[in-house]
């Protein structure tokens, strides 16, 4: 009996000594997955003595970390309480940093003829197609209409607080970003090969044909969003679509209105933006001793878009200056196992080897 409870403890100190002794490694999966989408973008921060890892739930997060923390939070994430947003702003404004995805809302012509305040409204239906045609004023946000501020801060809280909105406007006129890799089967690649050869020196009828060959249509350019730092234009694949409105954006006739925009007076302030011709898609904010990156999404940081265009530019300029990255896949309780994995490892490792051996001894 001695005999097997030594066996026992010896077969769980050696599983534990290997486990801390076993050098980790990391294999980045190039590919669309929900768990791993940001390995490439972990492997990257790590050349660069930068520490990532993923945080779920509000456990994890709070107490929030130090101020050489970048915090990523992602779009999927339920509410924050007043209280964890007000400790939110209290962390920005100390001089964190912090990287927000927006939940934009999806632009809708209203129904007058359910609305009783329709008369008095100045959208009509052509503008309601076209909400950004360019007959508008540049501060109108035209989509704001058949919202209001319960609708926006229900939508994004945490958004809304720091005085944002986001909005997805379909449009006719806009070609979203092709894919950064197109995927070729070998049998497309061996008949396509000498094809493609030629897009090295296209000349004539070889440009219109290499272009086609790698994006489908050689007649439509990509509606990219474009911003200027340093003197240097750099240029994203955000969804041409979505739109981001602070508040200042808004005319100064309307800046100081409390009903109107329908967003909170801030103090978070505009340093820089990147946009395409429909509306801005990145926005960074001064706030504070800190700032505010607000982006309308942040999949251009996922495994398949980080090496297309600026994109690891940008993310190599946001974690300046931070000793690790935090990205927040969700302000929710993370799945069962998940969680006790995370918090009880050892004692379910444990368990597992006590039952192998039970099983062996019987």
């Amino acid at each position: 009996m001695m005999l097997r409870v030594l066996l026992i403890i010896l077969a769980i100190v050696a599983a534990l000594s290997l486990w801390w002794l076993v050098e980790p490694y990391s294999y980045v999966e190039h590919g669309q997955s929900a768990e791993k989408r940001w390995a490439a973008a972990s492997t990257f921060l790590g050349e660069r003595d930068i520490d990532a890892r993923t945080v779920h739930g509000t456990a994890q997060l709070f107490p929030l970390p130090d101020n050489t923390t970048l915090l990523v939070i992602e779009a999927s994430r339920t509410r924050l309480t007043s209280s964890q947003i007000e400790q939110v702003h209290d962390w920005v404004r100390n001089g964190g940093r912090l990287v927000i995805a927006a939940r934009p809302l999806y632009y809708h012509e209203v129904d007058c003829e359910n609305q009783e305040d329709c008369a008095d409204s100045d959208t009509d239906e052509d503008s309601a197609q076209d909400p950004y045609d360019a007959d508008s004023e540049p501060q109108d946000n035209l989509a704001i209409t058949g919202y209001d501020a319960s609708d926006l801060e229900d939508n994004d809280p945490l958004l809304y607080s720091f005085g944002v909105s986001a909005w997805h406007v379909p449009r006719e006129d806009v070609y979203p970003p092709l894919e950064p890799f197109r995927r070729l089967s070998v049998f497309e690649q061996n008949v396509l090969q000498e094809r493609l050869r030629s897009c090295l020196s296209p000349t004539g009828e070889e440009r219109e044909q290499c272009a086609f060959q790698l994006c489908g249509d050689a007649s439509t350019t990509p509606t990219y969003s474009l911003g200027i730092y340093d003197d240097v234009p750099r240029q994203f694949a955000f969804d041409p679509e979505d739109k981001l409105m602070h508040r200042d954006q808004y005319g100064d006739d309307m800046a100081d209105d409390e009903e109107e925009p329908a967003l909170p007076l801030t103090d978070t302030r505009i340093n820089t933006w990147a946009d395409n011709e429909f509306g801005d898609q990145l926005l960074l904010l001064d706030y504070g001793n800190g700032d505010i990156l607000v982006m309308t999404d942040v999949e251009i940081w996922s495994n398949e878009s980080l090496a297309y265009l600026d994109h690891a530019w940008l993310l190599d300029a946001a974690a300046d200056g931070s000793t690790s990255v935090w990205w927040v896949h969700s302000i929710d309780m993370p799945p069962l196992m998940a969680w006790l994995w995370h918090r009880a490892w050892p004692l379910m490792l444990s368990l597992v080897i006590v039952l192998v051996l039970f099983l062996w001894l019987r």
